[in-house]
């Protein structure tokens, strides 16, 4: 009984109702957030701490890391235990982390006695064009204490900026040639006190940092709410707080311990830093458009205005950051959002909307289009050659020579390229003959060959072929793809080959489960590998192709259902083909590493910020800027390759590429969007990784893709206006705006391309003169016989350049020595002397002394562009009476 009345006693313990719990999950939620901002303030308070008033360590000069924070040192040497460097006539010391007070410089020298160096010769520190240390050092070795000024540490931005060493040079003899300076020992730098400013530059360091920190986070803890599928962010915000504290105390900890390694491993990267935030606040940013709805306010449309602003405000380079800015709000407002329609269908089977028919009659009028913008003026736009155009001519005539003794890698005259991107210019000296044009029609075949492969790739993405033949149409008027097209370099067969791969292996991949054309599929998978093959051993940037084509193998065969045997069938024999055709090449790049890499090496980013001493990051963070605005605000500077300065897309391609971003960005779910966005970045990555950035023609694989998301952004506007019910959507009203598009971009690139080819910026980056005498001498050759040239005379300058020995070669040409001139030397009269346009008044009065020649000219070649001035000018003898 006891034990009954003891259970009817017990009370059951109440169950937490889901509202109680709910307010215990948003306690722990706001204490959780506020710890972490707790934490992140902790953190820039101490991290501003640190690196204002920074303790530095002394650099052992010789040993592991100096490199640092030294640039144009020479390699460290030994005496004894001590280890040091001799600087040479460009020495830097580069003081990472300091600030901008006054400092004091410690440095052990060696300084060479009289009279190897003299006893009276100064020391100097330069910053930039100011001498902020002067001294008359004591030969041997001795430490100097240098009061450096306040600001003398620092550049224009947040970086340390390099103090140059001027000094009296020597050479040590006994067959050492180099151009010594002094000798570092060691050095160290100490902080002067000094009350810091806001606006100093390690305070807004230490700020950076911390902004970028956050950013971090954040994006971490909207990964993990996604990956964890965690809705109410409890446990996420408990792991952001985690890491906040590990991450936070190690780089105070980093601060306090070595702050100069951090201030070179961890330098402000503003753009960066920008891609961060973007990344962590736009999801927060695209909600609030929501609310733009009950405004009656459409976000699509208020998305599209602010890109066409921002394309307007970016290509007339009026206000190039505020129109950045604008591009990613536009983004954001109108793009931001998932979109449950999507614009890249991966069809099985183009739209029936345009017939196959009508497709190929605007395909060939396109190609007709693409062939007149580059062979029309092949021969005199570009004016001139460049060297490394006529060292490929050469290298073409002595394949012509000796065609079993080419081997697969050409490493002589400064070429340093597969020899098979170098055949097609042999074909085409054969076919022509040695003359400007010659090779420059193989380009130019090639850039017009690769509207076919585009329009082929854009209509399988897509499943319309309207937007293939948009793509296309804008990539025949392309400013950017027609001048590569017109120079005689092999970098405009790399997207032709690896395009066309890309083609015949989607479309192998498409058709794996049509058993009635199993053969054909089989087929179209080696013809992808021989043009993988093919596509390797054109130019440096081909290198990343392979990538390229795993990543669509991937996708494709997920998204078309291909079975793993039929899909693995296809790429071994992708794969056998390219090895196949590949093989001198693999062949010769092991058994000569440094030879195959020597040129990648030489234009790696970071080979170049090593040697300067920069922060790597920082050199990464400059170029991704660069090459940022690189389509629609400031593109290559180098005359050679594009309009200096303009942007490589036009004002209609570059607002397409915009809204086609966006696109892309909408359908990221989508794992077609995605591939389109790698190969676009895969094609920018051989100019983002080297020196010179952006640069047309290492970044010509990327020109095609832009097309591709430039059609697929005017897309989305023609449905976004004919949802509005603005515009029909007939077809007939598409082909009509399509023709007008691209008509106007065909306007837009011509009147850049004629402007270039006027421009001195442009055909001074050529060997203009050299070009035009070259040319009369094959002409003279060509029309009168090579005997018709063995009495024309140039300078011997002139003829040892490579144009001219490419343009003359196997003619006998005659040379003189404007240093060397003999004194009142007869010719006979039909004797020719050709000379510079650029310096023909100098020369002449020396030449008539000592040839007695004619002052009066026999003939003028043709004018520079732009100008009266000739190309050259042609004298000879003085009668004989």
């Amino acid at each position: 009984m006891a034990s009954q009345h003891q259970q009817r006693s017990i009370k059951p313990v109440a169950q937490p109702t889901a509202a109680l719990l709910m307010l215990r999950a948003i306690t722990r939620a706001r204490l959780l957030v506020m710890g972490i901002v707790l934490t992140h303030i902790s953190v820039a308070v101490l991290l501003i701490s640190a690196l204002t008033h920074p303790t530095f360590q002394p650099v052992d000069v010789g040993s592991a890391g100096d490199e640092r924070f030294l640039a144009h040192f020479y390699e460290p040497e030994t005496d004894g235990d001590m280890t040091y460097r001799w600087s040479d006539p460009a020495g830097r010391i580069v003081l990472h982390g300091t600030t901008g007070a006054p400092h004091v410089l410690s440095m052990r020298l060696f300084v060479p006695p009289p009279p190897t160096r003299p006893l009276t010769g100064h020391v100097q520190l330069v910053h930039g064009e100011s001498v902020v240390a002067n001294w008359v050092p004591t030969p041997g070795w001795h430490t100097y204490h240098v009061l450096l000024p306040a600001g003398a540490t620092i550049g224009n931005g947040l970086e340390a900026a390099p103090l140059a060493i001027v000094t009296p040079l020597h050479r040590p003899g006994r067959g050492d040639q180099r151009d010594l300076g002094v000798a570092l020992n060691w050095l160290h730098v100490r902080e002067l006190a000094w009350s810091m400013p806001l606006t100093d530059p390690s305070v807004l360091r230490a700020l950076a940092l911390v902004w970028g920190f956050v950013m971090v986070v954040l994006l971490l803890w909207r990964a993990d709410r996604i990956i964890t599928s965690n809705n109410n962010g409890v446990g996420s915000l408990a792991r952001s707080l985690l890491m906040s504290i590990v991450v936070g105390a190690a780089l105070v900890l980093w601060a306090r311990r070595a702050p100069a390694m951090l201030a070179w491993a961890l330098p402000a990267t503003p753009w960066f830093f920008g891609v961060l935030t973007v990344a962590a606040v736009g999801p927060t940013i695209a909600r609030t458009s929501q609310s733009l709805s009950r405004l009656r306010v459409s976000p699509r449309w208020l998305g599209l205005g602010m890109l066409a602003v921002a394309q307007l405000l970016l290509w007339t380079q009026t206000a190039v950051l505020p129109g950045a800015l604008l591009v990613v709000v536009g983004w954001l407002v109108g793009f931001a959002l998932p979109s449950t329609t999507n614009t890249l269908t991966w069809s099985t089977e183009a739209s029936q909307s345009l017939s196959r028919r009508a497709a190929f009659v605007m395909l060939a009028g396109l190609l007709i289009l693409g062939a007149a913008f580059r062979f029309y003026q092949l021969a005199n736009f570009p004016f001139g050659m460049w060297r490394d155009e006529a060292r490929y001519g050469l290298v073409g005539l002595q394949m012509l020579q000796n065609p079993r003794s080419v081997p697969a890698f050409i490493t002589e005259s400064y070429v340093n390229l597969p020899a098979l991107g170098l055949a097609p210019f042999a074909v085409a000296i054969k076919l022509f003959g040695i003359h400007v044009w010659s090779m420059r029609v193989a380009t130019a075949v090639a850039g017009t060959l690769t509207l076919l492969p585009i329009y082929g790739i854009a209509t399988l993405l897509s499943g319309r072929r309207a937007v293939g033949l948009l793509a296309a149409g804008l990539l025949a008027a392309s400013s950017w793809q027609v001048m590569m097209s017109r120079l005689s370099f092999p970098a405009i067969f790399e997207p032709l080959c690896t395009l066309a791969a890309l083609w015949f292996m989607l479309w192998s991949l498409r058709e794996a489960n049509d058993r009635k054309r199993t053969w054909l599929s089989l087929a179209a998978a080696v013809a992808a590998g021989a043009c993988l093959g093919v596509a390797v051993q054109t130019y440096f940037s081909a290198r990343l192709a392979p990538l390229t084509l795993g990543l669509f193998a991937l996708l494709a065969g997920w998204r078309w259902h291909v079975p793993w045997r039929r899909w693995l069938m296809r790429m071994a024999l992708l794969g056998a083909g390219a090895l196949l055709v590949a093989l001198p090449l693999i062949q010769y790049a092991i058994a000569h590493p440094d030879a195959f890499n020597s040129r990648v090496d030489t234009v790696f980013i970071l080979t170049d910020a090593l040697s300067h001493a920069r922060a790597p990051l920082a050199e990464l963070d400059e170029s991704l800027g660069r090459h940022l605005l690189m389509f629609n605000a400031q593109g290559d500077m180098n005359g050679r390759h594009h309009a200096p300065g303009r942007p490589l897309l036009d004002l209609l391609s570059g607002f397409g590429l915009l809204v086609g971003c966006g696109v892309l960005w909408q359908t990221r779910r989508a794992r077609q969007s995605q591939a389109v966005f790698a190969a676009l970045l895969i094609g920018v990555l051989p100019s983002a990784l080297a020196v010179d950035g952006p640069h047309a023609m290492r970044s010509i694989s990327a020109a095609p893709w832009a097309y591709v998301v430039a059609a697929l952004g005017w897309t989305a506007v023609w449905h976004i206006v004919s949802q509005q019910g603005l515009v029909t959507r007939q077809r007939s009203a598409w082909a009509a705006g399509a023709l007008l598009l691209v008509l106007g971009v065909a306007t837009f690139n011509a009147g850049l391309l004629r402007g270039m080819s006027t421009d001195p910026a442009v055909w001074q980056s050529f060997y203009p003169t050299h070009t035009q005498i070259g040319n009369y001498i094959r002409e003279l050759a060509d029309s009168d016989g090579p005997e018709a040239v063995s009495a024309i005379y140039v300078d011997d300058d002139l003829a040892r350049n490579s144009v001219m020995q490419y343009l003359t070669y196997g003619l006998p040409v005659q040379t003189f020595f404007m240093d060397h001139l003999p004194q009142n030397q007869h010719l006979p009269l039909s004797a020719r002397f050709i000379l510079s346009g650029y310096n023909y008044q100098r020369d002449l009065p020396q030449l008539i002394q000592a040839y007695n020649l004619n002052p009066a000219p026999i003939n003028y070649g043709p004018p520079l562009p732009g100008t009266t001035i000739p190309s050259f000018v042609i004298y000879g003898p003085r009668t004989q009476k």
